[in-house]
């Protein structure tokens, strides 16, 4: 059984953030690309600053509206 696929997302995060985009709509952005890539490419995980997400943690975290709390985790240079 091949391992597990994981994409590292934080330089488009952190692009979202440069465009100084609202944390609701990164959030947004970064489940909906995380949702297209896990479909077409089945990537598992999605490395972002120095966590590890599953498409799962990553709906969470927008349905709870934790976008802010989660920012700032994986903000560059925090």
């Amino acid at each position: 059984m091949p391992g597990e696929a994981i994409l590292d997302l934080t330089g488009t995060m952190e692009g979202l953030i440069n465009e100084q985009q609202e944390p609701q709509a990164i959030m947004r952005k970064l489940f909906d690309l995380a949702r297209a890539l896990h479909q077409s490419e089945h990537v598992d995980r999605f490395a972002i600053g120095d966590g590890c997400y599953t498409l799962q943690e990553l709906k969470r975290i927008q349905d709870q509206e934790e976008h802010d709390a989660f920012l700032a985790r994986h903000r560059p240079g925090r």
